[in-house]
């Protein structure tokens, strides 16, 4: 099922506003000045005074939003500021000084696996299966969603066969400033918070019902910051190329998606999600984050 165009639309737009999922914003100035000499190395520069800039942290380690006085998204940092990214793609800008350049097809590729190795794992809800099956596999989806429904179905099917360990990132299809909105998006929250949030999430897809409990300290605890966590997300994952079509979206290691197909059979779901398909090497060395 595809995202509807005000959510999709939403994603390019809000993802860059501030919900602190870590520390204050202004533990976060060094990307920000960083970023800022290194441009003027380049001899490149932003519209918006580097004093009206922040940086906040995102839900992969190392990558951050920068976020103007105003509330308006300028895009994506790394920490060391020689890594830029907006709705065009990553730009690399050397520390040295010369020109800002794309990052080439090999190293946007690179860019996807360090972003899916760096996913602050412990802010998304994390279901395993049997052992685990050494798997770290990404799935976006959404709770009113039919054919993430049809999903989860099929992973309750296979679940006495199935080893591998998925971490979920919530949404709701409805964009978060629509009039059913603050619900859909709200029940995200309370799913996203919930003490135990695995349990919550194979109940709610098992008989519909949502946690009373919620985590105090959880940082998704208003539809707002849910929607803003999701979809802070979404964006950086589609600033580095990530297919994202729809819901479910489910990412593998190394940054491709593996299709819902109804028509697959239980065998492949298995090969595909188990052991047998686990990255053959370890996470990769930090280049860009």
């Amino acid at each position: 099922m595809h995202l509807p165009p005000a959510l999709t639309r939403r994603a390019a737009t809000t993802w860059l506003l501030g919900v602190a999922l870590l520390p204050s914003a202004s533990a976060w100035a060094n990307p920000v000045s960083r970023l800022y000499e290194n441009m003027a190395r380049s001899k490149k520069r932003f519209a918006t005074p580097q004093d009206q800039v922040r940086a906040e942290p995102t839900l992969i380690h190392g990558l951050y939003r920068l976020v103007s006085r105003q509330g308006d998204g300028m895009g994506f940092v790394n920490a060391a500021g020689t890594l830029y990214g907006s709705a065009n793609g990553f730009t690399y800008i050397p520390p040295q000084g010369g020109g800002p350049r794309p990052l080439s097809p090999a190293e946007q590729a690179a860019m996807q696996k360090e972003m899916l190795a760096a996913l602050d794992t412990a802010q998304l809800i994390r279901v395993p299966y049997g052992d685990g099956g050494g798997r770290r596999l990404l799935l976006l989806s959404a709770l009113d969603c039919p054919v993430c429904k049809k999903l989860e179905a099929k992973l309750l099917q296979l679940q006495d066969r199935l080893n591998t360990t998925f971490y979920i990132a919530p949404l709701s299809l409805r964009a978060p400033d629509s009039a059913a909105g603050p619900k859909a998006w709200g029940q995200v929250a309370r799913l996203w918070c919930a003490p135990d949030r695995a349990q919550a999430w194979q109940t709610y897809w098992r008989d519909g019902s949502l946690p009373t409990a919620s985590d105090s300290a959880c940082a998704f605890n208003s539809p707002q910051k849910a929607a803003r966590a999701y979809l802070g997300l979404h964006a950086a994952l589609l600033s580095a190329g990530v297919e994202i079509k729809g819901t479910p979206t489910l990412l593998l290691e190394d940054g491709r998606r593996l299709p819902f197909q109804s028509s697959r059979s239980d065998a492949d779901w298995l090969r595909q999600l188990g052991p047998q398909t686990a990255p053959a090497q370890a996470a990769p060395a930090p280049q860009w984050l």
